[in-house]
Formats: C-alpha cells, sequence, structure tokens
C-alpha cells in the first residue's frame, strides 16, 4: 500500500478558495429591483411632501387669523361691557336728579296744599270758633297728613311745646330761637329711660366704621381732574335704606331719618353723591363720611344733654301742670257745648 502522507521536508498546501454565495446575491438583487420603483418615484414623493408642508402652513396661518378675531371680539365684547357699565350708572344718576325734581314738586305741590288747608280752616274758625272742626296739615317732605295733628280748637290749645315743635318741623319752619333753646334744654323726663340711655351709650361708640356700606353706583363727574373726569366714571352716588340704618341706630333716632336732607321718598333710603374728588373710591368714602356727619347731627337735635334732678323735677312738674290746664280746658269746651245744646247753665 502506497505511503501517501507528505514528505516532512515538502512545503504545506494552499487553502481553497471561498465559494460565491449566490443565493444571497439573487437576494439582494431581488430586493434592489423592488426598490429601484420607489427610488424612481422620489422626486413625486418629495413634491407632494412640500404640498402638504404648504397646506400646513396655510392652515397654521388660518389659526392665528382666528384666534386674532377672537382677541378682537374679546376686546369689543369688554368695551361694550363698559359702555353698559357706563349707560347704567348715567341711568342711576337720572334716576336719582328725577327723585331729586319729584321731591321738589312733592315739596311744592305740599305748601300750596297746606295754604289751601289753612285757608280752609281760618274760614271755619271765622264762623264757629269752638265747634269748627279744623282739616290736618300735610307733612312736607311726605306729603301725608301729619300724625296727631290737631283738628279741633281744644286740641289745639292743648298743645304742648313739643308737640308744637314736632308739627313746625314737619312744616319746615324754622323754630324760634327761643324754642329751639328750649328745645335742646329738654330734660330727660320726656323720654324714655331706657331708650334714652341706649341711644347715650350709642353715640359713645359710634364711628363711621359702622356705618353699611350701602349701594353704590358711578358716572361720569363735571369736578376737578381735568381729561381724567371725561374718561371714568368718578363720581359716586351711595344709597342706604331705611331698613338697613334702622338696624343699626337706637330707636330714638328712627322717626328722623326720614326727616333727614338726603332722604328719598320714591325709595325709602338716604341718598347722598360725592364728585370732589379725582377718584371713585374717595368720592364713595366722601359719602360715608356725609352720612356719619349727618347721623351726629340728627342725634344732636333728637337727644337732649342730661340734665341735673333739680331740671327733672322742675320740668316733670311743668308737665303734670300743663297737662291739668289741658284736662280743665277740654271740660270747659265740653260744657259750653252742652249748655248750648240745652244742658242748662253751668258754673266754673
Amino acid at each position: 500500500m502506497p505511503n501517501n502522507s507528505p514528505r516532512p521536508d515538502s512545503p504545506p498546501q494552499p487553502d481553497s478558495p471561498p465559494q460565491p454565495n449566490f443565493a444571497r446575491i439573487s437576494s439582494a438583487l431581488t430586493d434592489l429591483s423592488q426598490e429601484l420603483p420607489h427610488i424612481a418615484n422620489l422626486p413625486s414623493q418629495q413634491r407632494l411632501l412640500e404640498q402638504i408642508l404648504k397646506e400646513l402652513t396655510a392652515i397654521k396661518d388660518d389659526v392665528a387669523g382666528i384666534k386674532g378675531e377672537v382677541t378682537t371680539i374679546n376686546n369689543r365684547l369688554a368695551h361694550t361691557q363698559n359702555d353698559i357699565l357706563t349707560i347704567n350708572n348715567r341711568l342711576a344718576h337720572t334716576q336719582n336728579d328725577i327723585l331729586t325734581i319729584n321731591n321738589r314738586l312733592l315739596y311744592s305741590e305740599t305748601r300750596a296744599k297746606n295754604d289751601r288747608i289753612r285757608t280752609t280752616n281760618a274760614h271755619r274758625l271765622a264762623t264757629d270758633q269752638v265747634d269748627a272742626n279744623l282739616s290736618p296739615l300735610l307733612d312736607l317732605r311726605t306729603g301725608h297728613p301729619i300724625a296727631n295733628c290737631p283738628t279741633t280748637v281744644v286740641d289745639l290749645n292743648g298743645l304742648t311745646g313739643g308737640e308744637a315743635g314736632v308739627i313746625l318741623e314737619a312744616l319746615d319752619i324754622e323754630l324760634p330761637q327761643t324754642a329751639a333753646h328750649k328745645k335742646e334744654q329738654a330734660h330727660d323726663a320726656a323720654f324714655d329711660p331706657d331708650e334714652l340711655a341706649a341711644a347715650r351709650r350709642w353715640r359713645e361708640t359710634f364711628k363711621i366704621t359702622n356705618i353699611p356700606s350701602g349701594s353704590t353706583t358711578y358716572a361720569r363727574s363735571s369736578g376737578p381732574g381735568g381729561q381724567h373726569v371725561n374718561k371714568t366714571e368718578s363720581k359716586a352716588i351711595t344709597s342706604w335704606s331705611v331698613s338697613e340704618l334702622i338696624a343699626n341706630l337706637p330707636r330714638l333716632l328712627h322717626g328722623a331719618l326720614r326727616s333727614s336732607k338726603y332722604y328719598t321718598v320714591r325709595n325709602d333710603s338716604l341718598s347722598i353723591q360725592a364728585q370732589t374728588q379725582r377718584t371713585r373710591t374717595a368720592n364713595a368714602e366722601e359719602n360715608r363720611q356725609k352720612l356719619f356727619e349727618e347721623l351726629c347731627n340728627i342725634y344732636r337735635d333728637t337727644v337732649p344733654n342730661e340734665s341735673s334732678p333739680d331740671k327733672a323735677k322742675k320740668y316733670e312738674a311743668l308737665e303734670k301742670r300743663a297737662n291739668e290746664n289741658r284736662v280743665k280746658t277740654k271740660k270747659q269746651q265740653a260744657s259750653k257745648k252742652s249748655f248750648r245744646k240745652g244742658g242748662g247753665s253751668h258754673d266754673y
């Protein structure tokens, strides 16, 4: 058997070359043939993408335009709301002016009616000085008959100084200096002690911060401020209903509220306006200050200063004697009427 093993001194045999992978080459060529149509269509796809980008840009511009229009609409709405607020404030101001005019008309009409009533009463007294029935006078602030106004001569003669003062105030007649002085020097005995004490305690603690906020509207002012007053509603008109104020005042002051110079009959409130300041806040605060001063004046005119025990006793004695004289006068008048009707003679 021949020995085919190489000889030790013979050179090594070279490796055989790698065989090509025809299957892989064929697969790559197939993939390339499939991609060639796509590569050929790249320009058209690029144009399509550019068209899409243009449309997206147009949509973006449209959205920006719509956003701008929405902003414009919102600004117009805000401007319209400001115009509506201005109109409402002007309407409120006009209503207050109308109320003022109505109050003045009521005052003038009531004065004319009182003149006619006084003329009628004078004719009745000229006809029958004792039995004449007098028509009650009207309150200039309300146009209604004055409460407890005397309707007979007997009642008229029996009026106390305080009752006569109330009627004179309702008729807006200024009291003479002597009568006003007596009113200021009125004694505690003429008032309910508990109500008088409550009123004095209220005055000791009453501050402007105790005043309720009320209802404030604003209008364009004609006061100082230059062009500022033509651009903003700085005039303040504040109203406080009587019911709102009564809740914060002692009972002795309740009746005097409707006699205030700021009282308006139509809405039963105290209405105050201010336009001297540049800002609406300052004018509204000025209204509160005016109301504070008015309430202090009402207290001063209504509640007397504390009197000494001697003065109180003297006042009680005077009141007692006045009541006795009034009762005596009524009895005398009743006796006269009875005598005229045939009841016989009477000695006094």
